[in-house]
């Protein structure tokens, strides 16, 4: 019993190793293959970075197409007269629940005249009324 304590003791015991010990453990690691591994970990970072940044752009330029879509879309309608109040009303776009969309529409029309009028752009809530619209674009549900 007395032995095995010694043994212990011994295991646990703290060594102070001197600074050329110290110095031949370090040289003694890989540093070659600390250098691969650290490069490999910067690139999966990267990669990482890289596909956020471009599910971002997407995002942007999914909004920017649909934005253009709905400019562009009241050239191709026949509008009765019934469809504006007089010849000085506004084209008045409604974009429901699509704020990103409404933006890149406003940056679209800016004073611009679409089909002889002046656009305005509204953006909408669920339950926001839609009278006097002329288009209206729904955005897809956040439930």
């Amino acid at each position: 019993m007395l032995r095995n304590n010694d043994r212990l003791k011994s295991l646990c015991r703290i060594r102070a190793c001197s600074f050329e010990q110290f110095k031949r453990t370090i040289l003694a690691i890989d540093m070659p293959a600390i250098y691969f591994l650290l490069s490999k970990a910067l690139l999966v970072l990267f990669a990482i970075c890289s596909v956020t940044r471009v599910i971002a752009q997407t995002d942007v330029l999914e909004s920017q197409v649909k934005a253009a879509f709905l400019y562009k879309f009241p050239a191709y309608v026949e509008w009765s007269s019934s469809s504006f109040a007089d010849a000085a009303s506004p084209l008045v776009f409604g974009i429901l629940e699509a704020d990103a969309i409404a933006d890149e529409l406003s940056l679209l029309a800016g004073d611009a005249l679409l089909i002889n009028r002046k656009v305005v752009i509204k953006k909408l809530r669920a339950g926001d009324s839609i009278d006097g619209l002329n288009v209206l674009f729904v955005g897809q549900s956040q439930t």
